[in-house]
């Protein structure tokens, strides 16, 4: 939570700047700050409840007084109040309760073997053709999914769910593969279209590291111009940042 803490302050420094050069709008930068705000109280909250759990603990165990440094001279003990467990043993307080285990000959004494029916042999079965794959026609991944916060770096996460489709094209005869990614409406239309096409290529590059054919692999940019959600709620923003693959089969 500390970390997530410290994540969302950066993120709220960076939407800062960029909404002092015009990058980001100020509905962008109040969302930024209630994030914080919202990851500032959770990790507030779980130290109180870390605390209270701690206090909680050492008053069963008769120490809170003494932990904290609190007192009267006048105080009783926690001896003379009959709170004092330091002397207990344990085998008192939980005693082990002893299980009796039948030894190996006792068991086998008492087992019963059934006889084995005898299997009859099946028929020789005709094997069955495998069935040929097909390439799936198109598939959306989200960029949440794929990259970190503004970034077109692939993240180990997108990078399984690519390889997931490259064991989907093994063996499977394509005419092209074509990439588009795609982005909200928060940011400029030119920042928008270079992250868009970042992600594209970023997404081409690496079906090119697993083998496939770069002359089969388009990647393209459409930026924030086809929204498949509302970009007024933080829900059909995430929607409208994707990576659009369409897999295009060889002709037969």
């Amino acid at each position: 939570m500390d970390q997530h803490r410290l994540s969302t302050e950066k993120s709220r420094e960076a939407y800062r700047q960029q909404f002092d050069l015009g990058q980001r709008t100020l509905l962008d930068l109040l969302d930024s700050q209630n994030e914080f705000f919202e990851a500032n109280r959770s990790y507030i909250n779980a130290h109180y409840n870390q605390v209270t759990a701690q206090a909680r603990t050492l008053a069963a165990m008769g120490r809170l007084v003494s932990t904290i440094g609190v007192g009267r001279d006048d105080m009783p003990t926690a001896s003379d109040a009959g709170q004092d467990r330091e002397g207990m043993d344990p085998a008192d307080m939980c005693p082990l309760e002893e299980v009796a285990v039948d030894s190996l000959e006792k068991i086998k004494a008492g087992l019963v073997i059934p006889q084995r029916a005898k299997l009859a042999v099946p028929a020789p079965v005709a094997p069955v053709a495998p069935v040929p794959k097909s390439a799936p026609a198109k598939l959306t991944l989200s960029s949440d999914a794929l990259f970190d916060f503004a970034k077109s770096d692939l993240r180990p996460e997108g990078r399984a769910r690519l390889d997931a489709l490259v064991d989907q094209l093994t063996g499977v005869a394509i005419d092209r593969v074509i990439a588009v990614g795609h982005t909200d409406s928060i940011g400029s239309d030119a920042y928008n279209n270079r992250l868009s096409v970042a992600r594209a290529d970023s997404v081409k590059n690496y079906l090119v590291s697993k083998g496939m054919d770069p002359a089969k692999i388009r990647a393209s940019g459409k930026g924030k111009t086809q929204p498949v959600a509302d970009n007024g709620t933080a829900e059909g923003r995430s929607r409208n940042r994707r990576v659009d693959i369409e897999v295009v089969p060889a002709a037969r």
